[in-house]
């Protein structure tokens, strides 16, 4: 084999290499500029929430459900009525039964008292069916969630809501206790 000829094919592959070592650093500091910008805009966004959402997450303290109303006869002990749009009568954490709480825990959010309001594992798992199947993941919402989006939030099915659903999760975890919590979800 010819020396220059070798030299030729030694340069050409050079240049293929560094091509692909140049194109391979642009995308990587690509990706990493659009990773850093993401999580830049995701904590700015929470940051400028966090007042809004931390006063209404603050207004819990004073949350009241319904309750029954009662109609006392003339002596004001007897009750000859009740009325109510639905039967609630309030309870404590302590008071619930073992088994309701066993068992919505097993079936709505079975790490409910080890994470933060966000449970990251349903988490990746739903960004996982979200980017292989194409469709949107079911189930998802950690108790907390749940209790944010029928406190604060509409039925609809938006990324935009599912945000506003995780950063109320996330002021509910920080100003409650999880027995508290489970007990408004209740």
């Amino acid at each position: 084999m010819n020396t220059s000829n070798y030299l030729d094919k030694l340069a050409e592959l050079a240049e293929k290499v560094e091509a692909f070592f140049r194109r391979s650093t642009m995308i990587a500091l690509t990706a990493l500029a659009v990773i850093a910008g993401g999580l830049t805009g995701l904590v700015l966004s929470y940051q400028l929430s966090f007042t809004s959402f931390a006063a209404e997450v603050d207004a819990l303290q004073d949350y009241r459900p319904a309750e029954i109303t009662k109609v006392y006869a003339d002596d004001g002990k007897t009750v000859i009525g009740e009325l109510s749009l639905e039967r609630r009568i309030p309870l404590t954490y302590d008071q619930l039964p073992e088994n309701l709480k066993k068992a919505i825990m097993a079936i709505e959010d079975t790490r409910f008292f080890s994470h933060l309001g966000i449970d990251p594992y349903r988490l990746a798992g739903a960004v996982v069916q979200s980017v292989t199947r194409g469709t949107r993941a079911k189930g998802t919402s950690t108790l907390t969630q749940q209790l944010a989006r029928e406190l604060y939030l509409s039925k609809e099915r938006s990324y935009i809501r599912k945000v506003k659903e995780a950063i109320y999760a996330l002021q509910i975890e920080r100003v409650y206790t999880k027995e508290q919590i489970f007990t408004l979800y209740c």
